[in-house]
C-alpha cells in the first residue's frame, strides 16, 4: 500500500513550494517587513495577492532586480496626460 501511494506521489511531480506571508519571508531572510514589501511592489520579489490587503510569497523566492517602470511616471500638466490620453482614441 505504501508502496502504491509513493508512487501515484511521484506521478503528480514535484511537492508544492511553500506560500508564506511577507513577515515570514522577512524573518528568514534576516531583513525588514517593509523592505519585503517594497520589494514586492518593485517587482523584485514574485508574490500573490489573496483577497484585497494579503500577500502570498514563495518561501525560496529569489530577490531579483527590479523591474523597468510599467507606470507613467508624472510628466507635465493634469492637462498634458488628459491629452496624451485623448491622442490614443484617435
Amino acid at each position: 500500500m505504501r508502496q502504491v501511494v509513493r508512487e501515484e506521489l511521484a506521478a503528480h511531480g514535484p511537492p508544492a513550494t511553500e506560500m508564506v506571508s511577507p513577515r515570514e519571508y522577512a524573518r528568514d531572510h534576516s531583513i525588514a517587513v517593509s523592505t519585503v514589501r517594497q520589494m514586492i511592489k518593485n517587482g523584485r520579489i514574485e508574490a500573490i495577492r489573496i483577497g484585497r490587503r494579503q500577500w502570498r510569497v514563495r518561501r525560496d523566492a529569489p530577490i531579483g532586480q527590479p523591474l523597468a517602470q510599467t507606470r507613467a511616471t508624472s510628466t507635465g500638466t493634469p492637462a498634458d496626460r488628459a491629452r496624451r490620453i485623448l491622442e490614443g482614441f484617435q
